[in-house]
């Protein structure tokens, strides 16, 4: 890694935000409203804004739709945050490649790689990665989370363990870091053991109280839950465990955080995600069919819940 993105991968920690897709009452991409939500992260000034397969939707969104929103978010942020896009989790090499320099045109950080075919050799996917990187000056970002085995041995599912992804770093000298939802807490330990001094390791899942399990071992950021629509609350957070205020920090995850995972997991994270920042006004609470959209009784759940712990919620 050269000194420029050894530079780039500092700066990629603490919350990470991922951005939520929003539609219009067609379901076609509402621009306008992402642009806010956008623009109102921005003045939180967060570190970092993601495009991620799930929270973005990308299994409704064709390829045109996810360059667009990719351009979106960039151009939001107007350099105001780290930009993180993604290429879409179908596709040839040749396609991503065409995202990575898309990335380049529009002044993204960093590309969020997905690997759409089944995993056969180690070979396979530094290869992969190393023509990503020969196109594009994007810092990349490995999105590690299992892959299905191509070979009928062993186990069907293959993860990015710390020896894949070190053969990758090896090889990729733009490689930066990884948004890791292996899933397994060895792997995810290992790589924050082995690797965490060449990249930024972003958890995902549990948010604040998954990254305080990981950060002594090497997490450096994490994946935002309820700093989606209350940024203000995931900021306080950090600060918090920038002080070694343990105990402030947990307070926030156990009378906040694990409270409304605890509602969001009845009804459906992406459903209680957008429902509450529809509910704030940034977007509708439409989604493209057949994701479903959060009912009346939902909605009035998720103001009940904010009203109950001081949110302020339509």
């Amino acid at each position: 890694m050269t000194q420029v993105y050894r530079d780039l991968a500092k700066q990629f920690y603490g919350p990470v935000y991922p951005i939520v897709p929003a539609f219009d009452s067609q379901f076609r991409l509402d621009t306008k409203a992402v642009a806010r939500y956008v623009d109102y992260l921005c003045e939180h000034k967060v570190r970092a804004v993601m495009v991620t397969a799930g929270t973005s939707r990308f299994t409704t969104l064709n390829n045109a739709e996810i360059a667009e929103l990719n351009r979106i978010v960039v151009a939001a942020a107007k350099g105001r945050t780290k930009t993180i896009i993604a290429n879409p989790m179908v596709g040839t090499t040749s396609e991503a490649i065409e995202f990575a320099k898309l990335g380049d045109e529009i002044g993204a950080d960093a590309l969020l790689v997905y690997f759409p075919d089944r995993f056969y050799s180690t070979e396979q996917i530094v290869d992969y990665f190393r023509a990503i990187g020969a196109e594009s000056k994007l810092g990349l970002m490995i999105h590690a989370m299992p892959m299905r085995t191509g070979a009928a041995t062993g186990s069907p599912w293959t993860n990015w363990d710390a020896g894949l992804c070190g053969k990758i770093a090896d090889a990729v000298p733009s490689l930066i870091g990884m948004k890791e939802e292996n899933g397994v807490e060895d792997v995810r330990y290992k790589l924050a053991v082995h690797l965490a001094d060449r990249m930024s390791i972003i958890v995902a899942g549990s948010s604040m109280r998954m990254f305080m399990g990981c950060c002594h071992f090497g997490a450096r950021g994490y994946l935002t839950g309820i700093g989606s629509f209350f940024p203000e609350r995931e900021e306080t957070f950090w600060k918090l465990y920038e002080k070694s205020d343990w105990a402030g920090a947990l307070k926030i995850v156990t009378d906040e955080e694990e409270p409304f995972f605890d509602l969001a997991k009845q009804m459906g994270w992406h459903i209680a995600m957008r429902g509450t920042l529809a509910l704030q006004g940034f977007m509708e609470r439409y989604e493209r069919p057949p994701v479903p959209a959060a009912t009346d009784a939902q909605l009035d759940q998720l103001r009940a819940f904010g009203k109950k712990l001081g949110w302020k919620l339509g």
